[in-house]
């Protein structure tokens, strides 16, 4: 068996930074047979919205990947209970995998090493990084003012100390850095690495002609402008305003000088400095991009500018945004006291280093720009590979642990938890990890939203350390089946005819039998219940049967609206006695969580807000315009043509719809109208269309499977629901670019936002809504940009992964509470 390595990291993996110096040590490392179980922090939002892109791309690499959320406050106590979690879990992983050696980037990961190697006799390797305890203070996280962080900064100077003198080995970043750290009176003598950040040379690569000229294009630099740029955060140790400076003695000299700014950080911070220097605003460019636009964006720059604090604890420092600017063969003008930085440039040619940053060494950098304009690019990016390169970095990776691990692996190692990649570079399960069991159900499939949602998540969470079962009943006649869907997503529902939405006393009692016979044969770890009968009668059997944890989603609600006062309060004292049987309550939307507080069904900790997750893809990448429904319909491009999607039912109030649209044809008689569903009410609404002189004007279409061609050539989307849960008409049609107008009901306000990516008018005012559609259709560059600011915000809101990473976690820390978990 080949060697196991457990890695941790008090860094994300879903961070930029984990992204980039870690992932891709890992993975050049699990080529050479090194096998990895990773243990890392992950900040909820980002873990949530990325997550299961990086847990596909570490189980491609075969890397086993255990994530734990990330704290931030209180400060210092978050920190220890971080700490704490680390330890418990780093020790569960080293009993379960029996690593051979524990790899700690940087201190509070060393804790849980130095712990792991008294305890269990593993090797472990300090990957210091920087001197991180006076990178604390000195860069004004912790103010030693503060009693709490005095007591942090003395306590991590003496486990400094400690890790130092048990480390196996260390990795450093910069030859100062080491220099440093041999001659500290703790150091015992373990071999210590130089080990640089490296960058990706396939990803960073030199820009063509083109490329360079189509950049500069997209930001809107002039060809005669020197683009000066920066890159990465600009908090703690990055020094805004002395690049400002020197920027504004740049712009003295070159007048049509712009800087770009790729940041994650808000461009008021960067325009204030602006304006504090006297500068035209206009003059910095401010873009966030994902990190495989970065290199495209950084094609347009002639200088890369990086002004860092200069202090103790930076000698140990290498800034990874200089190693990306020269493999892009870009010249550099940084500050001396960083790492290596000054020795670095001076060796590559890719750049200054300037001694101080006041105005006297701006003004002798730029004697040398016309030099560093003319720079040979190719040349300081095959000099600057000698440094920053990936490849190299991953072989003196590979190099420190042979020699702590002398009898390393010479090929990858098929062993448990470390298969080779199957075909399609998937990797098996892992047979060591305990496959935990959903049981999900829903009243129907009827076609609508909460049907796609749970069947995709049927076929999401059939995967990995999960195995699911879908459990619905059947629909009524005239509500539509995605039977159909399920089977093509290769979900096979367990149907139980009964659990549909008919209310019948025998009939649902036979219906708990069915449901408490099949979950007492399943043995889930959770059950999560959709919709109202489903969730009554899924919740009540899975109690009974001792289900360790129980959810249920909201995904709308029957409180109000649907039925008389007297039905509605027994709804409500029936939702109130499930409560207390679920372990978490899902809402769909804020609003819906609002309203089943003040319902007065569970207090506000009780519920979670989860909002829809669709696959999207089909809608994002569809263009405006297609042609396919006018084309159908007989219409022409010129033609105005809004459209409603939605059951036809009473709660949806069609009836409503159907007068907006009398209005706005009144004012624009060319105007054409189409209803997307079927339903109950089809026939009376389309006598009422009749009545209303709009038989001509209004197309019924019933049930549709082909949405992707309908909402893009809809010159207006609209709504009239008198309740909604998580409108999913609304998200696909904000997602396929359409302008919006509805009723601001319910969930809509959590979807749409007025002005901004759509028009919200009060509920059941049809006249309110006709002018608003009017106001869209007489103004096409509007339509478009709400149409374009919808589909970007939609795009990461609503997406099927961040529901997944959502309920995967939520799932976790459940069973987690329930003590189900390693």
């Amino acid at each position: 068996m080949g060697h196991r390595i457990l890695y941790i990291s008090y860094d994300g993996m879903t961070d930029p930074l984990g992204g980039s110096q870690v992932i891709p040590y890992l993975e050049g490392l699990g080529k050479k047979g090194w096998r990895f179980v990773l243990l890392s922090f992950e900040k909820p939002e980002r873990f949530r919205r990325d997550g299961p892109g990086v847990r596909e791309r570490l189980e491609a690499a075969g890397i086993e990947w255990r994530p734990v959320p990330f704290h931030s406050f209180p400060p210092v106590a978050a920190k220890l209970w971080d700490q704490a979690r680390l330890l418990l879990t780093a020790r569960q992983l080293q009993r379960a995998h029996h690593s051979n050696l524990i790899h700690c980037r940087s201190y509070v990961p060393m804790e849980a090493g130095a712990r792991l190697k008294s305890d269990f006799g593993v090797k472990t390797l300090f990957d210091m990084r920087g001197f991180w305890v006076d990178e604390r203070v000195e860069g004004g996280i912790w103010n030693l003012r503060n009693p709490l962080y005095r007591l942090a900064f003395s306590l991590y100077k003496r486990r400094e100390r400690a890790y130092v003198r048990s480390a196996d080995a260390i990795v450093v970043l910069s030859e100062k850095g080491r220099q440093e750290l041999v001659s500290w009176p703790c150091y015992a003598g373990a071999p210590v690495a130089v080990i640089p950040t490296a960058v990706d040379f396939g990803l960073f690569r030199l820009p063509s002609p083109e490329a360079r000229a189509l950049a500069r294009r997209e930001l809107g630099v002039p060809d005669d402008a020197v683009l000066a740029a920066y890159l990465g955060s600009l908090r703690t140790w990055y020094l805004l305003d002395e690049m400002v400076a020197f920027f504004a003695a740049l712009r003295s000299q070159k007048p049509q000088a712009r800087f770009l700014f790729l940041t994650p950080d808000p461009p008021e911070l960067i325009r204030r400095s602006f304006g504090l220097h006297g500068l035209d605003p206009d003059s910095a460019i401010v873009r966030f991009a994902p990190r495989e636009k970065v290199p495209s964006l950084l094609a347009a720059a002639d200088l890369g500018v990086s002004f860092i604090k200069p202090c103790y604890s930076k000698t140990a420092s290498s800034p990874t945004k200089l190693g990306e600017f020269m493999a892009l063969g870009i010249p550099v003008v940084t500050n001396a006291g960083v790492g290596d930085v000054a020795e670095i440039v001076e060796r590559t040619g890719g750049g200054l280093a300037l001694g101080s940053l006041d105005a006297a060494a701006y003004a002798r950098a730029l004697e040398s720009l016309p030099s560093l304009l003319q720079a040979d690019r190719s040349g300081i990016r095959s000099r600057a590979k000698e440094y920053y390169d990936l490849d190299a970095a991953v072989e003196r990776y590979d190099h420190v642990y042979r020699g702590l691990l002398p009898d390393g692996p010479g090929v990858p190692d098929p062993g448990p938890g470390g298969p080779d990649p199957g075909p399609g570079g998937s990797r098996p399960r892992d047979e060591t990890r305990p496959n935990r069991k959903i049981v999900r159900i829903m009243d129907r499939l009827n076609t609508g939203g909460p049907a796609i949602h749970a069947i995709l998540l049927a076929r999401r969470f059939s995967a990995g350390p999960w195995s699911s079962v879908l459990v619905v009943g059947r629909e009524s006649p005239g509500e539509g089946s995605m039977l159909d869907l399920a089977e093509r997503s290769g979900v096979q529902p367990i149907v139980i005819p009964s659990l549909g939405r008919e209310l019948g006393l025998w009939r649902d009692i036979a219906t708990f039998c069915k449901l408490f016979l099949l979950i007492r044969r399943e043995k889930p770890d959770v059950v999560h219940t959709h919709k109202s009968k489903a969730g009554a009668l899924g919740r009540l059997a899975a109690r009974l049967c001792g289900v360790p944890v129980v959810v249920h989603t909201f995904h709308g609600h029957v409180l109000h609206g649907y039925f008389g006062p007297l039905k509605s309060l027994v709804f409500r004292l029936i939702e109130r006695f499930l409560a207390k049987m679920t372990d978490r309550i899902i809402a769909v939307s804020q609003k819906v969580k609002e309203d089943l507080v003040r319902h007065g069904v569970a207090r506000e900790d009780a519920i979670e807000v989860v909002p829809l997750g669709l696959d999207l893809g089909k809608f994002l990448r569809g263009a405006r315009g297609g042609g396919t429904l006018r084309r159908e319909l007989g219409l022409g491009p010129d033609v105005p043509l809004v459209g409603i999607v939605a059951r036809l039912v009473p709660i949806k109030r069609l009836d409503l719809f159907l007068q907006a649209a009398r209005a706005v044809k009144d004012a624009s008689p060319e105007a054409r109208f189409v209803v997307v569903g079927d339903g109950e009410l089809r026939p009376a609404l389309e006598a009422t269309a009749a009545s209303l002189g709009l038989k001509d004007g209004v197309r019924f279409l019933g049930f549709r499977d082909d949405l992707e061609a309908i909402y893009p050539d809809l010159d207006v989307l609209t709504l009239t629901s008198d309740n909604e849960g998580s409108p999913v008409s609304l998200i696909e049609g904000l997602a396929a670019g359409c302008a919006v107008a509805a009723f601001n009901v319910g969930g809509v306000q959590d979807v749409v936002k007025d002005g901004r990516t759509g028009v919200l008018t009060p509920a059941g005012d049809a006249r309110a809504l006709a002018n608003a559609v009017l106001e869209l259709l007489a103004d096409s560059a509007r339509r478009g940009r709400l149409g374009e600011a919808g589909r970007a915000d939609i795009a990461g809101r609503f997406s099927v992964e961040r529901l997944v990473a959502d309920l995967d976690a939520l799932y976790g820390r459940l069973l987690a509470s329930a003590a189900l978990l390693p």
